[in-house]
C-alpha cells in the first residue's frame, strides 16, 4: 500500500498561520474562540487566507494583521460544518 505523507508519530503536527480579527467569523478551539478574519481574494471572492508561514502572511497582510498559529487538521475539523473558501498562500486583493 503506498502512504502518502509521514507516518503516524514520525513527525511534529503540521501548522498553518490564520488571519484572526475582533469582528470576524468565530470557530471554537481547545483555547477557546477564535475570530477568523475573511478577505477578499484576487478573483474578487470572499473566504479564509491560510498561510504556510509566518512570513508569508506578513508579507501579504503586513506585520499589524493578528493571526494564530493553529494545526492543518485541529483547522479543518473545525471548519468542516461551515461552507466556507479557503486559499492557501493567496493574493489578495489590494486593500482586501
Amino acid at each position: 500500500m503506498a502512504t502518502l505523507g509521514a507516518e503516524p508519530g514520525d513527525q511534529a503536527p503540521a501548522y498553518v498561520y490564520v488571519p484572526i480579527s475582533d469582528s470576524a467569523m468565530a470557530i471554537s478551539s481547545e483555547e477557546g474562540e477564535i475570530q477568523l478574519a475573511l478577505h477578499e481574494f484576487g478573483d474578487g471572492a470572499a473566504g479564509l487566507p491560510i498561510f504556510t508561514d509566518e512570513d508569508r502572511l506578513v508579507a501579504v497582510l503586513g506585520a499589524d494583521q493578528a493571526r494564530v498559529k493553529i494545526a492543518v487538521l485541529d483547522l479543518l475539523v473545525r471548519l468542516a460544518p461551515v461552507e466556507l473558501p479557503i486559499t492557501v498562500n493567496p493574493r489578495l486583493r489590494a486593500g482586501a
